[in-house]
Formats: C-alpha cells, sequence, structure tokens
C-alpha cells in the first residue's frame, strides 16, 4: 500500500505497520514449513528412485537412521552441511534436492 496516496494519518501509522508486519511473518512462517517439507519429500523421493534405504543413506551420509526419518518427513529444519551429505550419499547435487 502507497502511504503517499493513503489516508492514513499518522497516529494509525503504527498500528498499520505492526499489523502488516506480523501478517507477513506468519506468511514467512508458513513458507518456511512448506520448504522444509518439499525438501524432504525430494530426499524421499530422490532415495526410493535409487531404490536406497533409509538405513542406507544414513550410513553413506554419517547420520543417525533416525535424523533421516526426520529430515524426510519435515519434522527438523536441518542444516545446509547435512543437506550437502544427504546429497552426497544419493549422488545428485544440493540443487537437485533444493530447487523448487
Amino acid at each position: 500500500r502507497n502511504f503517499i496516496n493513503s489516508k492514513i494519518m499518522p497516529d494509525n501509522i503504527n498500528n498499520f505497520i505492526l499489523k502488516n508486519l506480523s501478517r507477513k511473518t506468519i506468511n514467512m512462517a508458513e513458507s518456511k514449513e512448506k520448504v522444509i517439507g518439499i525438501i524432504g519429500s525430494k530426499i524421499r523421493e530422490t532415495r526410493i528412485n535409487k531404490g536406497l534405504s533409509m538405513e542406507k543413506v544414513a550410513h553413506l551420509s554419517g547420520l543417525s537412521y533416525s535424523q533421516v526419518i526426520r529430515i524426510e518427513n519435515a519434522k527438523i529444519n536441518t542444516s545446509i552441511y547435512l543437506l550437502y551429505l544427504i546429497s552426497k550419499a544419493l549422488e545428485v547435487t544440493m540443487g537437485e534436492i533444493c530447487d523448487i
């Protein structure tokens, strides 16, 4: 919304800004969960297409089996380094996993 053309009075500007910032924060949180879910699904899909078990990916990447499960099921927001290890175990680039 353009402040120059709007009819918001100065005492209402703070409320307007706070209202819109909180809305954006909620949308970003939803986006974060969605992205984590998409990446987890791509890891699972790639693993299955390559005929690998979760145990094998865990072994090849050096991660625990439970970490692989949590990443695939979007239960945790993992680090870039762990995504790198998983991509190496799956023999794909990080770009293939993270291309959304």
